[in-house]
């Protein structure tokens, strides 16, 4: 939703943590399914890779990385809330059919918005006449409060609230069928304590799959609201 410097608080819950969740299931399943001498073949074969000191693990890690918040943006989020944040709940708390806020609320928005930016939103009727349009124009006037607003004092943890389970959602596409892999080793293995593990970890990871929608737009809708609230809040006029 914002830019980030490489070891800022959001790169770390929002993008590093999740990744890191949702790769050790599959790692772990690979790693007993092929054994550790075919890793360790395979090192000693790619060791030419080493460039500057940057390990082989770490550049797969950084991959896996853009990868999986990749497959969360355009795959999760564009998938629920259309392409370019369109359906976001940013954009329709603030359309007059909406009924969260109150049409007062909206107006005082509206009128803020245009004292800060000027930037006019539509008013009822014309929105009645283009939804589409009017969808668009507050989905830029939200761009403009959002680089205003900034790290807001609850915004930035919704921030990384929405980050986090955005990007957990896009790994478990991996670890969903990582953690049946090593459920079924374990239980063939008849050691049933990991293997109770990683059914649950394994249910767990599909219960994310199958409420993705529900889950997001949530944790979403809380964003949004905690945006507007404190963006009317704030005095003066954005410079």
């Amino acid at each position: 939703m914002s830019n980030h410097t490489f070891w800022d608080e959001y790169e770390i819950k929002a993008r590093y943590i999740p990744c890191l969740i949702t790769a050790i299931p599959l790692v772990h399943f690979l790693l007993q399914f092929l054994g550790a001498n075919f890793w360790k073949t395979i090192a000693l074969n790619v060791s030419w890779l080493l460039i500057a000191n940057i390990s082989l693990s770490l550049i797969v890690t950084l991959a896996l990385i853009q990868l999986q918040c990749g497959i969360a943006k355009h795959w999760v989020e564009e998938g629920i809330f259309g392409k370019g944040g369109i359906n976001f709940p940013t954009t329709y708390l603030l359309l007059f059919q909406n009924n969260f806020l109150s049409r007062g609320i909206k107006v005082a928005l509206r009128d803020k918005i245009y004292n800060d930016f000027h930037f006019k939103l539509m008013d009822e009727d014309q929105e009645c006449n283009d939804i589409e349009e009017a969808k668009r124009s507050i989905r830029e006037a939200v761009g403009l409060i959002r680089g205003y607003v900034c790290k807001g004092r609850m915004l930035h943890q919704y921030n990384i609230s929405y980050g986090f389970m955005r990007n957990l959602i896009g790994g478990s596409l991996w670890a969903f069928p990582g953690c049946v892999g090593s459920s079924v080793l374990y239980g063939l293995q008849k050691d049933w304590i990991p293997m109770s593990f990683f059914a649950v970890s394994s249910m767990i990871f599909l219960a994310t799959l199958i409420f993705k929608k529900q889950i997001l737009s949530k944790i979403a809708h809380q964003y949004a609201d905690t945006l507007l609230n404190e963006y009317l809040n704030m005095k003066g006029v954005a410079k």
